[in-house]
Parts: C-alpha cells; structure tokens; sequence
C-alpha cells in the first residue's frame, strides 16, 4: 500500500491515487511502493488519495514522519494527467507507463506517454512517444523519441523526433525528421509548426520535400504550408526563403517511375491536392520532355493529370526542336494534343528560317507547326523578302508558307538590307 506524506504531512493511503495539481492538472494511478519520502510534485498545492470503493476521503491520524532518503521523487505507475484551463476546459490528457515528478515540483518526466491533445471540448490530436515531460504548471508538453502525431479531424499523420505542445498558442511544435501523410501525400521536413485552429503547418527546412502519388509529382521548396483542412499545399518562402531554393517540381512517367517527363520552377507554387492542379507564379517555367516545349509565365495553371495548362499574365512558349517562339497575353495549351491558343499581341518567331507572324489570335499545332491567325495578321520572312498583312492566315512557319483570306490583303517587298 502506498503511502503519501505531503508538506502538511497529512497522509492517507490507498491502491489507486488520484493526485489534483495547480489550475485543473489531474494525476490519476497507482504509486510505487516505497518510491519516495517527502512529496513536492508540479505545482502541488494538496493531495487527495481516494479509498478504492469508498467514494469519500478517508483521513487518519499523520504518521510520524520518515527518515530521510537519497531521492525526493515522486514515481506514478500506469498514471494519466490531465490539465484544463482557468475555465476548466482541458487542454490535454496523457496515459504514461509511468510518470516521475521532480523533488522542486517543477518538472514531471513519463515513460510511453499517449493521449489526447485539445481545444475546448474538441479532440484535436491523437499523440504518443517513447518519452515526455509536463513543465511548471502543465501548460506546455514535450514529447521525444518515435513521436506520432494522428490529426482527429481530416486525417493526418505526423511523425518526428520531438513534438512540443503549447494550448494558449494554439500551436503543435515537431522537429526533427518529420515525415507527414494525408491519403497519398508525403512531406519531410526539419521542422514544422502546426496551427490548430486552420488545421495548417508550417513547413521549413534545407529543402522540405512532398511527394504526391496521384500526380506523380515530387516537390522541393524551402517553406511549404501544408493545408490539411483543403488538402492544399502552398510554396511561398517570402522574408523566409532564398531566390535559389524556389519551387521544383518533377513529374515522373507513369509507365517508367524512374523517368521524369515534366520539370516546374517558380517563385511561388500551389498544389491542390483534389483537384490535381498545379499553380505557379513569379518566374514561372514548365519544360516538356513530350511534346518538347517549354513553357514561361508569371502566372500559370497546369492541369497535371490531362496536360492542360492556362496562362494568367503574358506566355511564351518554345518549341526546342523546331525552334518556334510564339508569345500572347494569354496562353491555353492542350499538351496531349499539341495545340496552344493564344490571344493578345500575339507575336511569333520561327528562327530556322527567319520568319515573323503577329496576330490578335492564333492557334498553333506544335506537331506540324500549323498556324492559323486571326485579327491584324502580319507575316514576314526574309527569302523571299517580304510581308504580308490581312484580317486572317493560315500556314506553316517553318516551311513558310502562309495564306491570308479574308479581304484587305496588303503585299510588301522588303529589300534585303532591312
């Protein structure tokens, strides 16, 4: 039977303890046999030993008081703690092995915490770990060692080498290893802040690394805020991050998971993990292996799944073999078909053989290199001399050919010095 002597010495005993702590924490389980002499646990301001079956305290004469011993620890066996807040809302409620409360109070140490962390009555994490430790008055956990955060809301799952839990910021600190899954997401990271109120963590290290099996896709980014709630993932390092660690992304065939056929940079980058699509501002360049193109905008829109990719500001797009530039305002590519539409100041250049084309619309078939323009077409080339304008044409760039229709077709020869 153990037995308790508390500052007041005061002392009851019985086979199972329940010891209430400062500001709602709760210690609930049975104490080891001759574990210690003087009780000075987190904070404690009284203890209560509770009579198995009696339903009421049970106080007796103080025993005289015990000789004094080398440890002045407190050691709890199968103990759960628990801490509310001022409201009595709690915070978190803990099961360890065992629990050993420092001789200044200030500290209690466990062994294979796991339990539940909260937000009100909301459960919002389901923990464990090979270690954990409560500071001062219980309002901040550490846990270390094989931790195992489970999100209890979307799903989530995070591992790491430490986790720090802190209710008033409403934030879950993990650092160390951190490897997270949703569905089939990945993310490793060196550290992460976990908002529990956006159900949101803040991924940072050298560099973060998602992998996203649905897409094939693989990112590299040095801050990356992963949305757990929208299952979304934003790339946008700001103060934090570095122009030469923007947004990669690779994609990988999917008859050949070794091959990547699809490569990404920009300065900012968004996944939506739904929808499969892909959005990349500041810099943005997307280079094709198949069709060989590549792609450049501030703002684009990359359907990864059907290869359709929108632009939101000004595009250019190359083709590397034939080598074709075309330029617009705005871009819609249909890669599986090899058709990219333009509108808007549209301006193409076929380098191999020296011709021009401008035009307020214009569809280009990459596979061929066909145009067909419409609006203010103006074409030109250099052998023969000459350009030719009209409201449409149809032709091909590289073989120069080009037809104008429509009406109002304007011939000029261009001497060769210009």
């Amino acid at each position: 039977m153990a037995k308790v002597v508390p500052k007041n010495r005061r002392a009851v005993s019985a086979n199972e303890s329940r010891v209430q702590m400062s500001r709602g924490l709760i210690c609930q389980g049975s104490m080891r046999q001759g574990s210690m002499r003087r009780c000075q646990p987190l904070a404690l301001l009284w203890v209560l030993l509770l009579v198995s079956g009696s339903g009421c305290a049970r106080f007796r004469k103080p025993p005289p008081a015990p000789p004094k011993t080398a440890s002045d620890a407190l050691v709890f066996n199968d103990v759960t703690l628990e801490q509310a807040d001022e409201a009595g809302k709690r915070l978190w409620t803990l099961r360890a092995r065992q629990a050993t409360y420092s001789a200044s109070g200030k500290q209690a140490k466990m062994t294979q915490p796991q339990g539940k962390l909260f937000n009100g009555q909301q459960e919002l994490y389901e923990v464990e770990a090979a270690e954990g430790e409560v500071n001062q008055d219980g309002e901040a956990v550490f846990l270390r060692q094989q931790v195992v955060v489970q999100d209890l809301r979307d799903g989530a799952t995070i591992r790491a080498d430490e986790a720090e839990w802190r209710p008033k910021e409403s934030v879950l600190i993990l650092r160390g290893n951190l490897i997270g899954n949703q569905a089939d997401a990945e993310v490793r990271a060196s550290e992460g802040a976990w908002q529990d109120q956006t159900n949101q963590v803040l991924l940072t290290g050298a560099p973060v690394k998602m992998s996203l099996g649905k897409q094939r896709l693989k990112l590299e980014t040095e801050v990356l805020t992963w949305d757990i709630a929208q299952e979304q993932v934003v790339s946008d390092p700001g103060e934090l991050g570095k122009a030469d660690r923007a947004l990669q992304i690779q994609q990988f065939s999917e008859k050949k998971s070794t091959q990547v056929i699809r490569t990404a940079k920009s300065g900012r980058g968004e996944v939506d993990l739904k929808t499969q699509e892909v959005v990349l501002r500041n810099n943005a360049r997307l280079n094709f292996v198949e069709p060989p193109l590549d792609i450049v905008s501030d703002g684009l829109r990359w359907q990864t799944q059907t290869d359709r990719v929108k632009s939101e500001a000004r595009v250019t797009v190359t083709d590397r073999v034939e080598k074709v530039t075309i330029a617009g305002d705005r871009g819609d590519a249909d890669l599986a078909q090899e058709v990219v539409e333009f509108t808007g100041n549209v301006r193409g250049v076929a380098e191999l053989r020296q011709s021009r084309i401008r035009a307020d619309r214009l569809k280009w078939f990459s596979a061929t290199q066909d145009v067909e323009a419409q609006g203010n077409v103006t074409y030109a080339q250099v052998q023969p001399p000459l350009e030719v304008s009209g409201p449409k044409a149809v032709g091909n760039l590289n073989a120069e050919q080009v037809r104008m229709t429509g009406g109002n077709v304007k011939t000029t020869v261009i001497p060769l010095d210009n």
